[in-house]
């Protein structure tokens, strides 16, 4: 599973958290989880944004390493050999993560104050 289908099937799960919660509790509390969510997300996507502690890295590592045993177990050990993504990749999907999320905690901040 890659990076990129990872996220999507964090999102998903999300979407399908926050609808959950919208129906059956007080809009407080839905706008409290989406804050917490957006912190997450703001705090994971920036830590990759701006490679805080070696993060692209390190998921570089954890990435090659990964594709070495998905090419060992597949028996075809040229496959490890290359990755099409680069660093620069990681960096613009945490990126945007960042600022998703950033305007997710906004909107949930003003909808807060709002009433």
């Amino acid at each position: 599973m890659t990076f990129v289908s990872r996220s999507v099937q964090l999102c998903s799960m999300t979407m399908i958290t926050a609808a959950s919660a919208a129906a059956s509790a007080t809009p407080t509390s839905v706008l409290v989880l989406l804050a917490v969510l957006g912190s997450a997300g703001l705090v994971y996507g920036g830590r990759l944004a701006l490679n805080l502690r070696g993060a692209v890295d390190s998921t570089m590592e954890r990435r090659r390493v990964a594709l070495e045993y998905r090419a060992q177990q597949s028996g075809n050990l040229a496959a490890g050999v290359s990755d099409p993504l680069g660093a620069g990749f990681f960096r613009i999907i945490g990126s945007i993560v960042a600022v998703a999320s950033l305007v997710m905690v906004a909107l949930s901040i003003i909808e807060f104050l709002n009433g």
